[in-house]
């Protein structure tokens, strides 16, 4: 790319290619129809002789968070800042989408390499980490990103390339957050996977095929307990018991991650037997000093749920049965 194309950015574009009824009514920047008719007019002009062009898929992290904790008018502002951002730095030759609640994408006009990409990818992320100011309070943000580079006539559709672009996403997301990765073909098979797993996470929770173990915490100083915290797992069917390690990824690209740990919270009412078993063989007469169960940020109807006497009766019984076996037991959130 030449280096007078770097140095337009930054102008503001406004995305006014965009019609009306291809504009994302909450940013103002343009929505999936509008997306993808920008992509099948750039791959037409590529055809033709024109300049290539990147995709770039933005995923903002811990939106989902923001919404839960301070509620989705603040998420909603959080979006409108973002979306002003990122039309600040494009050119008006380029284009900025909102697909999701929290995926945009960039389509960047005469990029021709990776190293464009990271290039202007640094803009974006500096822009994005500056505190926003929503509702009085200060936030910092980050995004994930999956990118590629169409510098060759290709027979691609559009909903293809933006497949490809959040295939990449989804594999800097699960690197951590800021990360960019450029798309690979092997990319597509995992995708395929991660959803397969996130459609039999979503029976499991249903069909209740996942299991609670306490595992003993240990003072090495001592040799003895000093605790317990609780681990989640889940008996698959076919593939036998697996650990969080093999599917909480597919969780989160399914959206199941709210569903999961409202399994968790609720699991409180519910008979525990592995942590009966535990606490026995570790305690032998001695105290146990506290037991860690997952319970943070409890969406308002598991809040709710747990205010209900029923479960409300279950729950002190069955700590009291915990506190019979080890009587200065402290029940802890983690």
């Amino acid at each position: 790319m030449a280096a007078t194309d770097a140095g337009d950015h930054g102008r503001g574009s406004g995305t006014p290619r965009f019609q009306p009824a291809e504009r994302d009514p909450l940013t103002g920047v343009g929505n999936r129809h509008g997306i993808t008719g920008e992509l099948r007019a750039r791959l037409r002009q590529l055809r033709e002789g024109g300049d290539g062009f990147a995709l770039v898929f933005l995923d903002v992290d811990g939106l989902k968070g923001i919404n839960e904790s301070l509620g989705r008018n603040i998420g909603d502002d959080v979006l409108r800042g973002l979306g002003e951002r990122l039309q600040e730095i494009t050119r008006a030759s380029d284009a900025v989408g909102r697909l999701d609640s929290d995926e945009f994408v960039i389509i960047w006009r005469a990029v021709r390499s990776a190293s464009d990409v990271r290039r202007l990818h640094k803009r974006v992320a500096d822009a994005l980490s500056a505190p926003i100011e929503v509702g009085g309070k200060l936030l910092r943000l980050t995004t994930s990103a999956g990118a590629l580079v169409v510098d060759d006539p290709v027979d691609l559709e559009p909903d293809e390339l933006l497949q490809e672009a959040d295939a990449a996403m989804y594999r800097a997301r699960s690197a951590g957050p800021g990360g960019l990765v450029f798309f690979e073909p092997d990319m597509l098979q995992l995708g395929e996977r991660s959803l397969v797993t996130a459609s039999e996470l979503r029976r499991a929770i249903r069909e209740d095929e996942l299991l609670l173990y306490a595992q003993p915490v240990m003072d090495v100083a001592t040799g003895r307990s000093a605790g317990a915290e609780m681990l989640i797992r889940w008996q698959h069917p076919q593939r036998g018991l697996l650990s969080p390690a093999d599917f909480l990824v597919a969780a989160d690209a399914g959206d199941l991650m709210g569903e999961l740990g409202a399994w968790v919270r609720l699991q409180y009412v519910y008979p525990y037997p592995h942590v009966d078993e535990v606490i026995g063989l570790m305690t032998d007469g001695k105290v146990l000093p506290y037991l860690d169960i997952p319970f943070q940020h409890a969406s308002p109807r598991v809040l709710q749920a747990m205010k209900r006497p029923a479960h409300q009766d279950k729950t002190l019984e069955r700590i009291a049965r915990w506190r019979a076996i080890c009587p200065d037991l402290t029940i802890r959130s983690t």
